[in-house]
């Protein structure tokens, strides 16, 4: 079933990633007011993910993923939630904060119906490393809150420390 789901996430990333998304989409200007807080409140939300990888928190992450969350890094590789949770566990390799912020400029939201879909990019910045990385993200909106069900990276790009 996770394979499935896997294959399933992965499809839809890569089709949404290969469209053509424009910030100045004719049909935002239609959006019911609904939708539009929901798409901010999503944009606000991937930050928040973001923030609490930077500080391993894995109770808010724990909330907030799918039981059959999945990430595919940029060459495939599938792993599923307890593995991507093993990760978030260990201890960083220093005791300095690693800095995830999302690139606001390139961040791009779809919805359809209680599905949103995401494509944006997010710098990462610590002491020994720093790349910017590019990924589509899938949420639910499930019970007034958005839930994280699967990430792709479609690259990444080493950046000057």
């Amino acid at each position: 079933m996770r394979m499935i789901h896997a294959v399933l996430s992965l499809t839809l990333c890569l089709c949404v990633a290969g469209a053509a998304w424009s910030r100045s989409d004719p049909a935002a200007a239609k959006m019911p007011r609904r939708d539009a807080g929901r798409i901010e409140s999503l944009r606000a939300f991937e930050q928040e993910i973001e923030d609490a990888i930077s500080r391993r928190d894995h109770v808010f992450l724990d909330r907030i993923t799918a039981t059959t969350f999945s990430r595919t890094d940029q060459n495939g590789k599938v792993e599923d939630r307890a593995a991507v949770f093993a990760q978030i566990r260990k201890p960083p390799p220093s005791s300095d904060i690693i800095r995830r912020t999302i690139t606001r400029e390139t961040q791009q939201v779809r919805l359809h119906g209680d599905i949103g879909i995401t494509r944006s990019e997010t710098v990462v910045r610590g002491p020994r490393r720093a790349f910017s990385t590019t990924a589509v993200k899938v949420y639910r909106w499930r019970s007034s809150r958005w839930q994280l069900l699967s990430h792709h990276a479609i690259s990444t790009t080493p950046l000057a420390p």
